[in-house]
């Protein structure tokens, strides 16, 4: 019996042997563990979990990581992504494979408020953000009375103790510190703090956070300052004197805080390193040509710097063979990362095909990170209970009566635009979410992804029309079909202002017409006088999703220009920054990758130029004009900027592409006969405009049947013609069988919109029309009229005796009062002016 026993015993001390595999060994086996793993072996006992949550594993699991990660995110609509990009190459020369994941418990897309800090990154909000394990952590505001009071905040990491801490500047006056994964609230900084105004984030070298700031003084001085997270204090740093007034970029490099400044093509770059701290002394690099032998042609913006000390260039979109370069100043050398399949991934992991996905942050460095718990609270386990009951029971109450908000705006964003406008008055909430900017720009996502069209717009005596083309073809040859529509307000159609700039056109007298929706829109205007003469553009940045409209009052020589924001809450405002001397000389300029350009005269020499102007750091910039004919015609082809001239008697085309944009380089080129082997060559026909795949647009000013429009490429010197059958037949359908047309204006790549700007002004009360008095009147005539707040007094003159009179009318009561003589003396009545007292 005894044996029988302890038979059955030895297989329960086999079965708990395993377990008692010391600890240190566990976490050195479970950090060389994927992550997910290592989150999913966190769920087998609490030993386990307790041992993955400690921050000794976490240093542990990141030493073990060595390559560093290149994170980038991205949205659409609603809904936010990550892609992460190896920085180091194979040994055979090759790159690692990137991957993708959505980034869920969020509600809106949004920037980030630092860098990449051991693998963490603070957003606004207060939260706290790990994509490792896709985790976010919501801190606590510094003042809970006031959460949303205005404030700047930074994240550091101090090395020797291994901490995070959150720095928080509340209205330039309160500092603020919070130590993560420490039971401890916000405290106030006890060492002396330099009064000082912080602007944008910087990186954390070496347990010191740098961020760009001004100082209290009587100059508004521009510093650097430093913060010590272990010590916790602060120290300023002055600026190279080159850079006092550039914008620059500060990174770490090699240990150290640097500055970069460069230009848009990457043909000179400056790098300044701060060589001592205490006596702030700096050192200057220069690199020019970076990317003369690059097979990259889209511009690029600095995002970082590697571990290695590689700077870290990037394009604005993520493209199909997306390609990051890395610049190594030490040895003066560029090399590229090209990854192909990026946007089938996006298709694969967001479920839908855009055409221009813009990238919103960069994090260089990534590393991976395991912490799960950055802040710390007592919370009563019996409240604990409570919100886990009250949030079960509505979430199985509103499970089956709600669809969630962000597959409502999925299936709303892939109806034409004449359903979603009927379907926005299907409810309140439907109402708000299809005027709701993620909305719009989802829809924009999925119309730029479709084909642009060629908008046509003509004008009758008294009705206006539009017609819309396919651009493209269909995969059997043919053409989509157009349509047309009305144009209702006509009064605003005479002349247009730009050409289509992501689906919206600027008018004379301030106003934007969006075509999608029938909508006009009224803008301020900027000057005090509405008759002066002014110039205006529209342009747009894609960064922020903005358009912008630049106004210039008066043609004058002036550096007083301003700009206006569309959809912000504020009125037109004067740019202060440095502004070259000129007048614009007429065009609807063109807008392409947030530049906006348009043709100018300087002051002083009188020469022609083109003049840039950076939607989004509104700063300005000449370029030369082509040396050739006097006429041309601006627009963009394949990305840059293009002068065209086009006789169409001698059937022969100048083309002039702008090479290098600080060089004021030109290239030319010139076609003969284009239209040679064309059977149409039936009317004169004129340059419209350039397409998006680089197509030079060619369509009569009459609408002859059928009608045509004629494609040539420059590249392949080859044309093709679109018929379009019955647009005549169209054309009568609506105007009847006199057809008589003017003021025609053509709009290539156009594209559709929702994007509506109502600006609101005050208006005389209630909307009635006008009505007769019939009370007793006067019989006068006015000549002057003058008015205050009990009523308005007019003079005037009898009819009978052509007397002068002071005429009285209520304007509550609508009665005329008792006339009031005019003075004896007072003949010449019409230079007088009544004062009331």
């Amino acid at each position: 019996m005894i044996n029988k026993i302890r038979l059955r015993e030895r297989p329960r001390e086999d079965r708990s042997q395993p377990s008692n595999i010391p600890n240190d060994l566990t976490m050195e086996i479970l950090s060389r563990l994927p992550v997910n793993s290592i989150v999913r072996f966190g769920c087998v006992s609490k030993r386990w979990s307790s041992l993955t949550r400690l921050p000794n594993f976490n240093n542990l699991f990141m030493s073990s990581r060595k390559p560093r990660l290149l994170l980038v995110t991205f949205s659409t609509g609603l809904k936010q992504y990550g892609i992460l990009f190896p920085q180091h190459q194979n040994p055979d020369g090759s790159y690692p494979p990137f991957y993708s994941f959505q980034i869920k418990n969020i509600n809106h897309p949004t920037y980030a408020r630092s860098e990449s800090v051991q693998g963490l990154i603070l957003l606004p909000g207060f939260k706290i953000w790990n994509p490792t394990v896709r985790q976010f952590s919501s801190l606590p505001p510094p003042n809970e009375h006031n959460p949303n009071q205005n404030c700047k905040c930074y994240l550091g990491y101090d090395p020797l103790e291994g901490k995070h801490k959150v720095l928080c500047i509340v209205h330039s006056e309160e500092v603020w510190v919070l130590t993560l994964g420490a039971q401890e609230s916000w405290r106030i900084p006890t060492k002396g703090i330099p009064k000082h105004y912080p602007e944008a984030y910087g990186p954390c070298i070496n347990g010191v956070l740098y961020y760009k700031a001004h100082l209290f003084d009587y100059d508004w001085q521009e510093i650097i300052m430093s913060f010590d997270v272990k010590s916790e204090s602060f120290s300023p740093i002055k600026y190279p004197k080159a850079l006092s007034r550039l914008e620059f970029d500060m990174l770490p490099y090699e240990g150290r805080v640097a500055l970069v400044n460069y230009k848009n093509n990457l043909s000179k770059v400056d790098l300044y390193i701060l060589k001592d701290a205490d006596g702030q002394e700096w050192t200057h690099q220069s690199f020019n040509n970076m990317i003369c032998e690059s097979t990259l042609r889209s511009p690029v913006v600095f995002k970082g710097v590697t571990d290695d000390g590689e700077l870290v260039f990037a394009p604005y979109l993520l493209s199909e063979s997306h390609c990051i370069l890395y610049f190594d100043p030490s040895r003066n050398s560029t090399r590229e990362a090209l990854f192909e399949g990026v946007k089938g991934e996006i298709r694969r992991c967001c479920g839908i095909a855009t055409r221009n996905i813009y990238i919103m942050d960069v994090f260089p460095n990534h590393i991976q990170s395991v912490v799960m718990r950055v802040f710390r609270k007592k919370v009563s386990l019996r409240w604990i209970n409570k919100r886990r009951r009250e949030r079960s029971s509505r979430h199985d109450k509103s499970q089956t009566k709600h669809i969630p908000l962000d597959l409502t705006m999925e299936i709303l964003s892939r109806l034409p635009v004449k359903s979603i406008v009927r379907f926005g008055c299907v409810s309140k909430l439907w109402s708000t979410l299809t005027r709701h900017q993620s909305f719009i720009n989802l829809f924009a996502s999925r119309s730029s992804s479709g084909q642009p069209r060629l908008l046509v717009t003509f004008s009758t005596c008294y009705k206006k029309y539009g017609i819309s083309f396919p651009q493209h073809q269909n995969p059997d040859g043919s053409y989509p079909p157009f349509y047309s529509f009305q144009i209702k307000n006509t009064s605003y159609m005479r002349y247009v202002r730009s050409k289509s700039v992501e689906g919206l056109i600027l008018l004379p007298g301030f106003k934007i017409w969006n075509p999608t929706l029938r909508q006009f829109s009224a803008l301020p205007h900027p000057s005090e006088h509405p008759s002066q003469d002014c110039e205006c553009y529209l342009g747009y940045d894609p960064l922020e999703g903005k358009h912008k409209v630049l106004c210039i009052v008066d043609k004058e020589y002036s550096e007083e220009l301003q700009v206006l924001t569309l959809g912000a809450q504020e009125s037109w405002r004067v740019i202060t920054k440095g502004i070259p001397m000129h007048f614009p000389t007429g065009g609807l300029g063109r807008c392409f990758n947030g530049i906006l350009y348009y043709e100018a005269r300087l002051l002083g020499d009188g020469k022609n130029i083109i003049m840039s102007f950076d939607v989004k750091s509104e700063s300005f910039s000449p370029i030369k004009y082509p040396e050739g004919p006097s006429h041309l015609m601006l627009d963009i082809i394949q990305g840059r900027l293009a002068m065209v001239a086009f006789c169409s008697f001698s059937n022969i085309v100048d083309l002039y592409i702008l090479k290098d944009e600080d060089g004021h380089e030109w290239t030319h080129q010139r076609f003969l006969n284009i239209f040679g082997k064309s059977k149409l060559w039936l009317e004169p026909v004129y340059f419209k405009g350039i397409t998006d795949d680089g197509e030079l647009v060619f369509a009569p000013n009459t609408f002859p049947e059928p009608y045509y429009i004629i494609y040539f490429d420059p590249k392949k010197n080859s044309t093709r013609e679109a018929l379009f059958q019955g647009v005549k037949g169209e054309i009568r359908r609506r105007l009847g069988p006199y057809i008589y047309y003017y003021n025609r204006v053509d709009f290539p790549n156009h594209i559709e919109s929702l994007s509506s700007f109502l600006f609101v002004d005050l208006t005389l009360g209630d909307q009635e029309s006008w009505r007769v008095i019939t009370k007793d009147i006067l019989g006068h005539c006015q000549t002057e009229a003058m008015g205050n707040a009990s009523g308005e007094f007019c003079i005037a003159r009898v009819l009978c005796d052509d007397h002068c009179i002071i005429v009285r009318f209520d304007v509550k009561s609508e009665n005329f009062n008792a006339p009031i003589k005019f003075p004896d003396n007072l003949t010449n009545f019409v230079s007088h002016t009544i004062i009331v007292l």
